[in-house]
């Protein structure tokens, strides 16, 4: 038995819960730093019980590496795991994951009535999972370092 695993760098915020303003993310690169906001920030903001996540990414994931076929679009049964740079601990660690996930090839657009747009943009997603296989980590509790 195989376990299929893809760990994200995404930007440090308190509850990826869609507030900038008062959760702004950091260390997000270049975008967050021209724009303010970051497509994962809607990462822990359940939608009809399911998960929507975004990783910033350039065109096309690679989901073959997860084992899925060349013309696959999506590959299911994968272990998301959420990495962000911490400032306290000054490393990246693990900030939370999505077990049994569905990881797209490309980006998807967001379901209709889910409120996934920031500043009239769509903030697309390209892992989703139900909500209850979905953790997020205090951050008090951000402590495992990768």
């Amino acid at each position: 038995m195989s376990i299929r695993i893809l760990f994200c760098n995404i930007a440090w915020m308190r509850s990826y819960e869609g507030d900038p303003k008062n959760d702004p993310p950091r260390h997000g690169g270049s975008w967050v730093g021209e724009h303010g906001w970051a497509g994962e920030m809607l990462n822990f903001k359940p939608f009809r019980g399911q998960m929507y996540g975004f990783v910033e990414h350039k065109g096309r994931l690679d989901i073959r590496r997860l084992g899925a076929a060349e013309e696959d679009p999506e590959i299911s049964g994968v272990l998301v795991v959420w990495l962000a740079h911490s400032d306290r601990r000054n490393e990246t660690v693990i900030v939370g994951w999505f077990k049994n996930a569905t990881v797209f090839a490309t980006s998807q657009q967001a379901p209709a009535a889910s409120q996934r747009v920031f500043k009239g943009e769509p903030v697309p997603y390209v892992v989703c999972a139900r909500r209850q296989d979905a953790k997020l980590l205090p951050p008090d509790s951000r402590v495992f370092s990768v």
